[in-house]
């Protein structure tokens, strides 16, 4: 039974999770967004690790930027390891010396306005773990393109060590300043541990 919304914004941010259980189809291809920075520390390399095996054995087809380091290359190699298919997207300036014979699809943009916009248009189910600047703009970009154009993905922020409780709290801010609606709240769901998104990930596949 999903809880109902009400109470501060807090409250309905923390209850987002449960609005996506209203989709019946089960989706098979999804985008993992992460940093791709080298220096990012072990335990978030392990934590791409971690649940690209998951998404492996549930049986999701991995859209993803093409990097050859930090966590995006983490999840790649864990695809590549299970066996499983990886569609390949990048933007020009990242696409030299890509092996083409690693993805099922591999597109390339001419910038990476383009690049997010074709991650957007192949993924049913956006995951965001912790990232850097890039991350970021790319979660409030698919945010304003649910919101302005009504199309609708699964986006599931991964809120892993509180990493992104400052960016929580300034949606909450910005919902009880008025720039932000309840509706908008709702286009993403908060997980904080690797067992609640696991949970949401199966639930899915029923």
């Amino acid at each position: 039974m999903r809880p109902k919304y009400g109470g501060t914004a807090s409250e309905k941010i923390a209850h987002t999770i449960w609005s996506f259980f209203i989709f019946e189809e089960v989706i098979k291809v999804q985008v993992y967004l992460a940093c791709s920075k080298e220096e990012t520390k072990m335990q978030y390399k392990e934590l791409a690790s971690i649940v690209a095996t998951k998404l492996s054995s549930l049986g999701f087809t991995l859209v993803s930027k093409t990097f050859d380091s930090g966590m995006i290359f983490k999840s790649i190699m864990t695809f590549k390891y299970e066996d499983k298919p990886i569609i390949g997207v990048s933007d020009v300036n990242d696409a030299n010396g890509i092996d083409e014979s690693e993805y099922v699809d591999s597109i390339v943009t001419k910038n990476t306005f383009e690049r997010t916009k074709e991650i957007f248009k192949l993924s049913d189910l956006i995951i965001v773990l912790p990232g850097g600047l890039g991350t970021l703009s790319e979660l409030f970009s698919f945010i304003d393109e649910m919101r302005t154009k009504k199309i609708y993905k699964r986006v599931i922020l991964f809120n892993y060590n509180n990493y992104y409780s400052d960016i929580l709290k300034f949606i909450i801010k910005a919902h009880d300043e008025g720039f932000m609606s309840e509706d908008d709240i709702k286009l993403i769901s908060i997980v904080n541990d690797i067992n609640t998104l696991n949970d949401f990930l199966e639930r899915m596949e029923r």
